[in-house]
């Protein structure tokens, strides 16, 4: 039952990509581009968007300090063999 649920939320994502596409090729922007805006006109989220506003004050040293605490950085495998 649920690789059909799985299945079926799948080919309901893909029906809605498929309807978006035209809409970005109108537009002239790419797909990722028109969700991010579809996602950031939601007036609801004006507080995150100032997020867009922190990032010049992510230095490498700022980065290094988040990455100690979250570790989510991929780790170099010793070989690849």
């Amino acid at each position: 039952m649920t690789n059909l649920a799985n299945r079926s939320l799948v080919d309901d994502v893909v029906k809605k990509v498929n309807g978006l596409k035209p809409i970005a090729d109108e537009l002239g922007v790419p797909l990722a581009q028109l969700a991010i805006a579809w996602c950031a006109a939601n007036p609801n989220i004006q507080e995150n968007m100032k997020a867009l506003d922190v990032i010049p004050l992510l230095t490498p040293a700022v980065m290094e300090k988040i990455e100690a605490v979250v570790q989510s950085k991929p780790k170099r495998p010793d070989s690849y063999r």
